[in-house]
């Protein structure tokens, strides 16, 4: 097969730049052209609900990579840029400008929009759908600490807007039409936990209600609702979930079926295009099925595994779903994917706000949630993946390994097989040991010279211990070794080309950016002297 020159990657959003990064990791030298509509360079949207909306995380923090990445790797952003058709026959894209582009191979990241109200009064002025960095903007400055929110949804995107809104001091409603929130996703017994976690903090939760319309003048100021309700707002938040963006692909001729099908190699119907993240419908191995995931770590990884394909390196992607929400104090992790199941196990208290739920049907388990309990995300999909029959009395039973609720999933390294008295307490312990051990241990003092292409270490540099890693070109990039969740030492994982944290599963990429929680902030960067003739970066965000 010819060797591509040209790469086009149309969404420059956390997909599309994943994408372009893995693209030069992977040894690519052609053109890599990443175009999005937006004025803003790649940036992640978790904290547009979360940390920016309540002034938390600068907006220098919430983009993917700086200016000075794109350039130093050659890759040509285009902001503002619309894409208006594709022709396949010619291997071209169609900018607004009318100016073509010629790939070798094309990836589709268009992401998604919000669905959009159809209600009277729906397009009064204070009424905000939340997806962009522009949205969240104007959200922020209808946020005014006393003010008067009415968010409509209970979904993720509206579940975190009223956290942070009551962070803000806001009066804060919640209308959906469903008895919990996330009751699609959740069901009614972990639904239950976020609908008392809301209360708890104060918001007025108005389940089982459903929206006729809004009333003002000009402005909102009013939400009616079905039983005749009329609520004071002086603002709306619409989070009522989003819709694929296949416009481009379907005008195209490409195959669409509430996304952009692909197989699982996220190659679409025609083979020099690709599609990854929320647009993208892919053939997943594991479920047998064509599956679509609108989540942060999907956009992320979907987009590292479509670079791989466009450069025929690809294998198929089996990457089980994962999402993580932060609300007031409370924080979760959820993996795999439940759409029927006929049983929820709970493993700790919800009362307490630190426990695990499982999705079962026929006593195997579907996905699994861990809410403040870290470091237990492998043996959560070491379950799902086994696909045994668990026992659901020792699933519940925290005195018992994960590993070890069912005799067909094999216990960790160094087990005994014999049921753990310590439970969560053992965990605990085993953290303490491991940080206190790691702050005590001396760094590496192998010279930051004698690394490999493509290898990391806790080096000890200057007296100080800083992980630092060669990429495949020789540049190096050092970040501080500190876990920014729970200051714990981080360390090399090879084999997925990442820093990984042993107490909590925190996962960062090899420049320090977060690729899986419960850590949300990137590594610090440290700087490091040119050696050999090698430039010698800070990684991570300014």
């Amino acid at each position: 097969m010819t060797t591509p020159s040209s790469m086009i990657i149309i969404g420059a959003g956390l997909a599309g730049a994943s994408a372009a990064r893995t693209l030069r990791t992977e040894g690519f030298e052609g053109r890599i052209v990443l175009l999005g509509e937006e004025p803003e360079l790649p940036y992640e949207r978790p904290p547009l609900s979360k940390g920016y909306l309540t002034g938390e995380t600068p907006r220098s923090q919430i983009y993917v990579h700086d200016a000075a990445f794109y350039a130093d790797s050659y890759i040509e952003v285009r902001t503002g840029a619309r894409v208006t058709a594709l022709d396949l026959p010619s291997s071209e894209v169609v900018l607004e400008t009318g100016e073509k582009l010629r790939f070798d191979r094309l990836l589709l990241a268009t992401g998604a929009s919000p669905r959009r109200l159809q209600v009277p009064g729906g397009d009064l002025e204070g009424i905000h759908y939340l997806r962009d960095l522009a949205d969240a903007d104007a959200l922020r400055e209808s946020l005014a600490p006393g003010g008067r929110l009415v968010v409509v949804g209970a979904g993720w995107i509206g579940a975190e807007v009223a956290a942070s809104a009551r962070e803000q001091g806001l009066q804060v409603t919640v209308l959906d039409p469903m008895p919990v929130p996330l009751a699609r996703v959740l069901g009614p017994e972990v639904g239950g936990f976020y609908a008392r976690l809301h209360a708890d903090q104060g918001v007025d939760m108005l389940l089982g209600t459903g929206l006729a319309g809004f009333e003002g003048s000009g402005r909102v100021e009013r939400v009616i609702t079905t039983d005749g309700r009329s609520i004071a707002a002086d603002a709306v938040v619409v989070g009522i979930g989003v819709r694929p963006r296949t416009e481009l692909a379907e005008r195209a001729g490409l195959t669409v079926d509430d996304g952009v099908v692909v197989d699982d190699l996220l190659r679409t119907s025609h083979p020099r295009v690709f599609a990854a993240g929320d647009i993208a419908r892919a053939h997943h191995p594991f479920y047998g099925e064509h599956v679509r995931v609108e989540h942060w770590g999907t956009a992320r990884d979907h987009g590292t595994a479509a670079a791989r394909s466009m450069l025929d390196r690809g294998v198929p992607y089996d990457t089980l779903p994962y999402f993580f929400s932060d609300q007031y104090e409370s924080g979760m992790e959820y993996r795999g994917r439940a759409v029927d199941w006929d049983r929820v196990v709970f493993r700790g208290d919800p009362g307490t706000g630190q426990f695990l739920a499982f999705w079962l049907h026929e006593s195997r388990v579907l996905a699994g949630m861990n809410v403040n309990v870290w470091d237990v995300g492998d043996d959560i999909e070491r379950l799902i993946r086994s696909r045994a029959r668990v026992d659901s009395d020792r699933l519940a039973d925290a005195g018992v390994p994960l590993a070890e609720v069912s005799t067909h999933v094999a216990p960790r390294s160094g087990t005994t097989g014999a049921p753990s008295r310590g439970g969560f307490l053992a965990e605990g312990m085993g953290f303490v040991r491991k940080f206190v051990a790691d702050r005590f241990t001396p760094a590496d003092p192998t010279p930051i010279e004698e690394l490999a292409p493509g290898e990391g270490r806790v080096l000890d540099v200057a007296g100080e211990k800083v992980a630092v890693y060669k990429d495949p070109d020789g540049r190096l990039h050092g970040v501080s070794p500190v876990c920014t969740h729970a200051r714990c030492l981080v360390e090399w994982n090879g084999a997925d080309t990442a820093w990984d944290c042993a107490c909590h599963g925190s996962r960062f990429d090899p420049t320090g950016q977060v690729l899986r929680g419960p850590a949300k902030k990137n590594l610090e960067p440290r700087q490091l002297p040119a050696t050999g003739g090698h430039r010698a970066d800070g990684a991570g965000r300014p």
